[in-house]
């Protein structure tokens, strides 16, 4: 605890004693260590060892390796029952398993060392997994069945894996971290298997192998480089041994039940002299000088007599006991038990007062020396070096400091093995002190992440994520309390709960259901949901308290809260409104409809800003509620063009979503909008007359469209005397006027009167009586479908009915003359008058010009006559002087680009994309299909004009009245022809009757 005074416990170890007790034991031979040899060691009879594992046992035929080994100097019978990846509790089913060859094998009473080795990961796995646990529960079945036939067992532990365990790295994430915990996890198998009756022992083959790790390291080499000694103790894989790998196991193992040293052994295994003499030095010093204050081995027990039928009763379970011994027993001892355990509070220094008795028959000098936990600070209170009277005894006094839990480290629930020594001075003879060190549960959680403000939107949630870690030393519970929190205290109107319902919010706990097991170092996330209200403003703080429910450390809080935010937006859904040439008097509809982008239900306002002046009753705005997500009801907006609309009229109207109770604009929809041209023409007034061997027509038509329209007149005259069409000054046409037949004129204004005439003489040299037809067509130019059309006629008379008059002297035609005057100030008014009117122009100018005339020279006179004497001096100062006037040009009309495009729209109409050219062949047919249908439709007009002559408006003449009528023969017409086409055209036949009734043009020429 930090700023608190380190917690001491003091132990104190009495170890009571007799005279009798006393034993005398010779001094030792300072040299039988190295010599391997055995104190008090016969004859030795060859042990039967059995191997119980799985691959890495199998490996490179461990059990031959083994008995190579062992063979060089002693004898030995080995074995093995293996399969991959068995566990000690799959061993030990397969053993209670009555006749299986497991349960056989280990009833054979002639085993003298039984040797269990793990899958590779699970001993160094947490106590608390099952795993481990299951592990743990089948050793110590087999054990019981290894005391039960008088053998012994031992724990053959693995090694890391070369590089950690890639599918476990949070336990195992390289080689050193894993072997620290198999080593643990074995020596904690020893300890819950070992008893008053059975001793458990360990062959330390992985830290053989990080003995040969450090060493490399220490030389400043690499480990995991490729050539180094530690690399290629592994297969490929780096976990299963290479044949170096088993060769080292077998050396272990071969000193741990024999106590003899491997180098310089001279066995048959085919490995290079220099890689050998390597691994035998490794095997060695971890045996005989790493582990012998950690471990303990069976030829370390006083009564040992070998590993064979020979053993000592302590150090062979058998008992049986063949040759020549000598029994000694330890004159140094330790006054506590054996493998004593000790539960102390982290942070805390222990302190250790054991006593040391000299059962000898002389004074001795000792040298004591403490080994433990790695990273742990120790001291001794007492003298390391001292003297021990004969049949005396002596205070040893340590100090262990157990360090305070930082990321979980002490685990508690693990023993931390220690080991105190004493070494004689006097004979070499040592003894060992085993002991351990539990450290106590210290629960503890942090809190390492947590999100601090959530943004929501009115009644809708969101979640704030927590993240805690066990950062004590054992598995721990935690609980997870929420507090709602009113200017930064506690709201006591609503206590502390996993779920709580306050002022419209709703704040709960999720997945705080894995807080019930949380592992040392492990990372657990949980939620804290918030449901806002149904409003637009508001907030809410909460305060998370974490608390472990297995602990008593105080309680770890954060703080979150949450804020409403009303985010408003919306957006104007708008149907096709199809507003391109509307004809006045008629409207275009469309469909408008608001969507609700924001956050929460909202009302808008959808206003107009403009529209055309020629659209009446516009929609000016409306208010429109839309739930969140959604889209009001589409609403139709019918846009009516006013009747008197000027075609190819232009406008935009535009409307604009505001919020409600706001300024704030959010969307605009624009419709463009035009007026249809409604071409509409009207004869106003017809007037005709036919005298004086002349019909003439007069014509006043007017423009009723909706905007500027242009006509084309043309004229068709049935006969082909002198005729003509008379048109208005600005008229565009080609050709003189006698003959004129058709003529045009553009931009005529809406209402506008428009007269033009058109004449024709009425025959006179026709051999027969008949009817002059004078047809007038006049189309719009904006829409030539629309036209109008008048017929006028004149009857004459044929020359042999023709009554010549006689001569009654002078006579004045007035009507003629009438006649005659009227088609000249028809034909001439204009033009006369612009003569008259540019007459009196010109006369009027040049009686100006003569008057300015006479102006300029009175001027001019008397200038000179007071002009004074100039010098050039003179004139060189006024032109220094300055005095020019500047030329002020006169302002070009202009014309803005939008105002042109629209009133070249307004005659031509909106541009159209070329089309592709018609092919040659198709022209053709198309032509020649057109030109028989308006041959046919022209005679169809023909007949139903002759029909209406017969019928309505050919009555005979006054004087034919009166004449008898004649047979009209029937016969050929003869026609003259002065010009002689008859005999210059083509003689072709005339169809049949017969031939009409089958030939189908129609059918033949469609296309």
């Amino acid at each position: 605890m930090v700023g608190a005074a380190p917690k001491v416990i003091t132990i104190v170890v009495l170890l009571l004693f007799s005279p009798s007790s006393l034993v005398m034991v010779p001094p030792l031979d300072a040299d039988s260590r190295s010599q391997g040899s055995s104190q008090g060691q016969g004859e030795v009879a060859a042990a039967d060892i059995l191997l119980v594992g799985n691959s890495y046992t199998q490996s490179n035929n461990l059990v031959s390796l083994l008995s190579q080994v062992i063979s060089a100097n002693e004898a030995a019978n080995t074995s093995e029952l293996s399969g991959g990846g068995m566990r000690f509790d799959q061993h030990a089913n397969r053993m209670n398993t009555i006749g299986d060859q497991w349960d056989i094998t280990l009833q054979n009473t002639d085993l003298d060392w039984v040797m269990f080795q793990d899958q590779s990961q699970v001993p160094g796995f947490p106590r608390t997994s099952q795993y481990w646990q299951d592990s743990l529960a089948g050793l110590d079945d087999l054990t019981a069945r290894v005391e039960q036939i008088g053998s012994e067992s031992v724990l053959f532990m693995t090694w890391g894996y070369r590089e950690g365990d890639s599918s476990n790295t949070w336990r195992y994430p390289d080689y050193k971290t894993m072997q620290h915990h198999l080593r643990d996890g074995y020596v904690d198998y020893r300890d819950n298997t070992s008893n008053a009756l059975r001793t458990v022992w360990i062959a330390p083959v992985g830290l053989a192998y990080e003995h040969i790790y450090d060493e490399t390291v220490s030389s400043g080499g690499n480990p995991l480089t490729s050539s180094s000694l530690f690399w290629n103790l592994y297969s490929g894989d780096g976990a299963h041994p290479s044949l170096t790998g088993s060769y080292l196991t077998a050396c272990v193992i071969y000193a741990t039940i024999y106590g003899n040293n491997t180098v310089g052994n001279s066995d048959g295994v085919s490995i290079d002299a220099a890689t050998k003499l390597a691994l035998q030095q490794a095997a060695d010093a971890t045996v005989f000088n790493e582990t012998s204050g950690i471990l303990s081995y069976p030829w370390m027990a006083a009564n040992w007599s070998g590993p064979g039928d020979g053993a000592s009763e302590e150090g062979n379970s058998s008992g049986n006991e063949t040759g020549n011994t000598t029994t000694t027993s330890p004159y140094l001892s330790f006054g506590a038990n054996p493998n004593s355990s000790f539960s102390v509070e982290p942070g805390t220094a222990f302190r250790l007062t054991v006593n040391l008795s000299n059962n000898a028959s002389f004074d001795d000098n000792v040298s004591v020396a403490l080994a433990g936990a790695d990273g742990w600070n120790y001291s001794f209170n007492s003298p390391l070096n001292f003297s021990v009277g004969q049949a005396s005894l002596e205070w040893v006094d340590f100090t262990i400091q157990v360090p305070e839990v930082v990321n979980g480290s002490p685990l508690a629930g693990i023993l931390h093995h220690w080991s105190l020594s004493a070494e004689s001075l006097t004979s070499n003879h040592s003894t060992w002190w085993n002991f351990s060190i539990e450290v106590k549960p210290r629960h503890e959680i942090a809190i390492i992440t947590s999100g601090e403000q959530l943004t929501l939107a009115p009644n809708s949630d969101g979640r704030i994520q927590i993240t805690i870690k066990n950062i004590g030393n054992t598995p721990t519970r935690a609980a997870v309390m929420l507090q709602v929190l009113l200017n930064g205290t506690a709201d006591l109107d609503y206590p502390p709960a996993e779920r709580i319902e306050a002022y419209g919010w709703t704040i709960a706990l999720f997945n705080n259901y894995e807080l019930d097991w949380v592992d040392v170092g492990e990372e657990i996330t949980f939620e804290v949901g918030l449901l806002s209200p149904s409003e637009v403003t508001g907030d809410i703080t909460i305060e998370v308290k974490v608390r472990n429910v297995w602990g008593v450390d105080r309680a770890k809080s954060t703080v979150i809260s949450g804020e409403i935010e009303w985010l408003r937006n919306g957006s104007i859904s708008a149907g096709d409104f199809a507003c391109y040439r509307i004809v006045p008097g008629e409207s275009c509809i469309g469909e408008i409809a608001v969507v609700n982008t924001g956050n929460y239900d909202d009302s808008f306002v959808l206003e107009l800003v403009t529209s055309p002046e020629w659209i009446p009753n516009v929609i000016q705005s409306s208010v429109v509620s839309v739930p969140l997500g959604g889209t009001s009801t589409a609403t139709t907006y019918e846009l009516a063009i006013n009747s008197t609309a000027i075609a190819f009229s232009e406008g935009m109207v535009i409307y604009q979503l505001r919020l409600q109770d706001s300024q704030t604009i959010v969307d605009t929809l624009s419709i463009d909008i035009d007026v249809a041209a409604v071409p509409d023409w009207e004869i106003f007034e017809i007037t005709q007359d036919a005298q004086n061997g002349r019909l003439s027509v007069q014509y006043v038509i007017s423009n009723y469209g909706n905007g500027l329209d242009g006509i084309t007149v043309v004229m068709e005259v049935s006969h082909s005397p002198e005729q003509g069409l008379i048109p208005p000054e600005d008229a565009e046409y080609e050709g003189e006027l006698i003959g004129l037949h058709s003529f045009s004129q553009n931009n005529i204004t809406i209402g506008e009167r428009y007269t033009f005439r058109a004449w024709t003489e009425i025959p006179v040299g026709e051999p027969e009586n008949g009817t002059i037809w004078l047809n007038m067509t006049m189309r719009s130019t904006l829409e030539p479908s629309i036209f109008l059309f008048h017929s006028a006629n004149a009857t004459f008379i044929g020359l042999p009915y023709q009554t010549h008059a006689t001569d009654e002297g002078f006579t004045i035609g007035w009507e003629e003359i009438r006649s005659s005057v009227v088609n000249i100030w028809n034909s001439y008014a204009y033009t006369l008058m612009a003569i008259i009117i540019a007459g009196i122009s010109i006369h009027l100018a040049l009686k100006r010009r003569l008057k300015l005339n006479r102006e300029e020279q009175e001027l001019e006179a008397k200038k000179v006559a007071n002009r004074i004497q100039e010098n050039p001096e003179d004139w060189l100062q006024r032109f220094e002087d300055g005095g020019e006037i500047p030329v002020v040009l006169p302002a070009s009309p202009e014309v803005s680009k939008e105002a042109f495009v629209a009133g070249f729209r307004n005659v031509g109409g909106k541009p159209s994309p070329s089309s592709e050219p018609v092919e040659k062949e198709l022209f053709g047919a198309a032509a020649t299909v057109l030109d028989h249908h308006d041959g046919e439709r022209m005679s169809e007009v023909l007949e139903d004009v002759s029909e209406l002559i017969d019928e309505h408006v050919v009555t005979p003449h006054p004087a034919n009245v009166a004449l008898s009528a004649s047979e009209v023969g029937i016969g050929r017409t003869d026609r003259k022809d002065p010009r002689g086409l008859v005999d210059k055209s083509e003689n072709v036949p005339l169809p049949g009757a017969e031939n009409r009734t089958v030939i189908d043009l129609d059918e033949e020429l469609d296309l």
